[in-house]
């Protein structure tokens, strides 16, 4: 972790909080993608690149 994340209680809380929301978003546009046949969505879902 950053240094100034490192330095509050609420830096790791807030990276929790962060993927929580990813992870949520994602699991919907996963379940969004197989409802839907969209394979172009479902291939996003699997092969979006991490940030630089």
């Amino acid at each position: 972790m950053d240094a100034a994340l490192e330095s509050s209680a609420e830096g790791p809380r807030t990276l929790w909080v962060s993927l929580t929301v990813l992870g949520l978003t994602a699991a919907a546009q996963a379940v969004i993608a197989v409802l839907s046949g969209a394979a172009a969505l479902a291939g996003d879902t699997c092969t979006t690149p991490p940030p630089r």
